[in-house]
């Protein structure tokens, strides 16, 4: 019948067979009526590998179940059905041209109207079908609705708008141009079809200076936080909400930052901000901190460092993944206490920033048992009498905090005074804005001074400056995120992506509490800021910037100590606070260097001993003097029992009795002079035993050196009258009383 037909007509059989392909696309495609509605229903799993060519599948792929040739030439309504690898599909045809009437994809609904010959694609809202599209056909021009998917990979379902041009259509009626590279769907990153709630937070970046100058940094960091909301929501961290950031502008500038706040919260009456993202600078954290409260918004800073801001009762809504000054006190004392050194001296910039940290630093110094000598403060350009007060002091070890732009001034004077070197050892606390701990002190120069020679063996301590990589779902390794990120980087580029994942993991913590606790957040609702808190002081995971938890406001991570060797730092120890293990053999840690090779002493220890005679020693030269004093008293009977002997006469007997009596005062104070506290007998006071040994000593030896000087020159004497022939005795008799007088008066004088 067909041959034929083609005969008679004289159609070209070209023309034939193109018109039968083309009718079968038409029957394939547009088969899903039922009455006067056709439904195409998909199942919740994905559409296809790649949700944007969804349509391009449904037109081009062949369907398994192909229709009969005699379904086409039926004048009644009927019912066709197929499926392909995605979908189970429902036909339902016209009466006579087998035009689709409508049709529901998925809660969508494709309607074509009879009169109507041009095809749009629309979305509409009813009670059967939620979101229905209609297409219609002339020039095939489709809207679109760009999707964003950068900054929101949410979960959407139906077909946004799309918009056609008429290259390559077909404009005959009833039939649909080809598809194939003709249309063009657009789909957000989606788990299913339902569409997710918005989690707003506000973030106030730094992205200029106070004197209008950009800020490269705050790019960075804006970036990161963008780049952060993109891998959360991809990650489906969410469930069925999913992170929009809202950002401002903060110019370095508490004023302008709060009133960015109040534009925030009173120019968006419809979005509440359960989070506020910010900042890099304390005086805008600190301003902030003091205002959110009063809505009920909890604030995290990836970049404040103010120890102020460490205090629950006057910031009582905030957190920071910045380590401040004051975590690293724990590593401080334990790096103290490994090298045995119990006695420190801190010096502190007169600052709050730094003054504030010293004395939280002393108060656990002394809960350790460690004894800081003093405290000393000192002004930015005066600390020259300050750095003598702390030399008299003789503390070797060092505990500093102050600014950049001071250190290398104040090491200089240090190193003049001798205060630098092998017997002192200088340990700093810094932040990332304080010290780089990459040669700060090659950024000065000073005339007279060799800087690098002068920060020698200094140890400095500070958050670990190395990025872990990631292994939470979601989340990327360090080079990976490194390389997203413009140039030039923050120092808290790690930290401000981190902050957004602590955000997410309270907020998954508290979705999985009650999930209807986000919905229903307004700036009333202290409960729920309350969960919140409690919820981002449970979260531990390990970030960009390594392991991430909370103490308070302040974040516990892993304290680092580098040394200054040879002009470079030098990783030398770590410290985790949560095992409270100090690791020396950690990986790219080198081995602390000293002068000496001997650890330095922490001080100079001055002890009083009482030094006494060994007991031995003490009875032996007693014995000896006793002995002594009794053969002095013997020689002393002696002489004055035979002293009328002629012999005895000639000898001077009463410059022996002076002899004698002098040796027995020598001997006595030989015995006194061997007393001391633990011989001497408690009945007797000190001061008298010792005001006795003085003239005991000084009489006895002048006795008995004095009698025998005298003796001997009274033989001079008498050899020399004896030479002259004239020996008269009664002269003689009478020159030994001088003598004796005068020995007498000598011995009274030096007495």
């Amino acid at each position: 019948m067909i041959c034929l037909f083609v005969i008679q007509s004289h159609i070209p059989l070209s023309h034939l067979v193109f018109v039968l392909l083309r009718f079968c696309i038409v029957i394939q495609i547009l088969s899903i009526s039922l009455s006067s509605q056709v439904s195409i229903t998909t199942t919740q799993q994905p559409l296809g590998p790649n949700t944007s060519d969804t349509v391009n599948e449904y037109l081009d792929n062949p369907f398994e179940n192909k229709t009969n040739s005699n379904q086409k030439t039926k004048t009644e309504p009927h019912t066709l059905s197929f499926s392909n690898k995605y979908s189970n599909v429902t036909l339902h045809l016209g009466t006579t041209s087998h035009r689709v009437i409508d049709a529901k994809v998925t809660n969508k609904t494709i309607t074509k109207p009879k009169k109507n010959k041009k095809y749009s694609l629309a979305r509409k809202k009813s009670s059967e079908a939620p979101n229905i599209t209609t297409i219609t056909s002339n020039a095939y021009k489709v809207e679109k609705r760009e999707l964003n998917t950068k900054t929101n990979n949410t979960a959407t379902s139906g077909i946004h708008r799309i918009t056609k041009t008429k290259q390559n259509t077909i404009s005959r009626p009833g039939v649909p141009p080809s598809s194939k590279n003709n249309t063009y769907m657009a789909f957000k990153n989606s788990r299913g079809s339902k569409r997710k709630k918005t989690i707003s937070i506000l973030g106030l970046f730094e992205l200029t200076e106070s004197n209008n100058e950009m800020r490269l940094e705050g790019l960075s960091e804006l970036e990161a936080a963008k780049l952060a909301v993109e891998h959360v929501n991809k990650a489906n961290m969410l469930y069925d909400y999913q992170m929009e950031l809202h950002t401002n502008d903060t110019k370095s500038d508490p004023g302008v930052a709060v009133d960015a706040f109040f534009h925030a919260i009173y120019t968006r009456p419809n979005t509440s901000f359960s989070v506020l993202l910010g900042s890099a600078s304390s005086d805008v954290t600190e301003s902030l901190a003091k205002i959110s409260p009063y809505w009920n918004i909890v604030q995290i800073s990836f970049g404040a460092e103010s120890p102020a801001l460490s205090d629950r009762g006057e910031f009582p809504l905030f957190f920071r993944t910045l380590a401040p000054a004051a975590s690293h006190i724990p590593a401080t004392i334990a790096f103290l206490t490994y090298h045995n050194w119990k006695a420190v001296i801190a010096l502190s910039q007169n600052l709050d920033l730094y003054s504030l940290a010293i004395n939280d630093l002393v108060t656990h110094l002394e809960m350790s048992n460690i004894t800081c000598r003093t405290i000393i403060t000192f002004a930015e350009t005066d600390f020259m009498d300050q750095l003598k007060m702390l030399k008299d002091h003789d503390v070797r070890i060092i505990i500093g905090s102050f600014s950049p732009t001071v250190a290398p001034r104040l090491f200089c004077h240090a190193h003049a005074l001798g205060m630098t070197g092998p017997e002192y050892v200088w340990i700093l606390a810094f932040s990332p804005r304080n010290f780089s701990p990459h040669n700060w002190w090659s950024k000065h120069s000073l005339e007279g001074c060799e800087v690098e020679k002068a920060v020698e063996q200094v140890v400095l301590v500070s958050s670990v400056g190395v990025a872990a990589p990631l292994h939470s779902k979601g989340q990327r390794s360090d080079a990976s995120f490194l390389q997203s990120i413009p140039h030039p980087q923050s120092q808290y580029l790690h930290l401000t992506y981190d902050a957004v994942w602590v955000v997410a993991h309270a907020m998954r913590r508290l979705l999985g509490h009650n999930s209807t606790l986000v919905r229903d957040f307004s700036y009333n609702r202290k409960d729920i800021a309350n969960l919140l808190m409690h919820s981002l002081s449970q979260v531990e995971f390990v970030g960009v910037s390594g392991p991430l938890s909370f103490d308070g406001a302040d974040r516990i991570g892993i304290s680092a100590f580098y040394q200054i060797q040879n002009g470079t730092t030098i990783p030398v120890a770590r410290y985790n606070r949560m095992t409270q293990e100090l690791n020396f053999s950690c990986p790219a840690c080198g081995p602390l260097s000293w002068s000496d090779t001997e650890v330095p002493i922490a001080e100079r220890i001055l002890r009083l001993r009482i030094i006494t005679i060994d007991p031995a020693a003490f009875l032996t030269i007693t014995a000896l003097a006793v002995v002594g004093i009794v053969l002095a008293f013997g020689f002393l009977l002696f002489n004055l029992h035979f002293r009328k002997l002629k012999y005895i006469k000639l000898s001077s007997p009463r410059l022996n009795n002076m002899a004698v009596i002098g040796c027995i005062f020598v001997y006595s104070a030989v015995i006194l002079l061997a007393l001391d506290h633990n011989t001497m007998p408690e009945s007797l006071e000190y001061p008298t035993v010792c005001t006795a040994r003085v003239y005991l000593l000084s009489a006895g030896f002048s006795l008995a050196f004095g009698s025998m000087f005298t003796k001997t020159y009274r033989v001079h004497r008498i050899f020399l009258r004896t030479a002259s022939g004239i020996v008269k005795n009664k002269v003689r008799y009478y020159r030994d009383i001088l003598l004796i007088k005068i020995l007498k008066d000598i011995c009274l004088l030096l007495g």
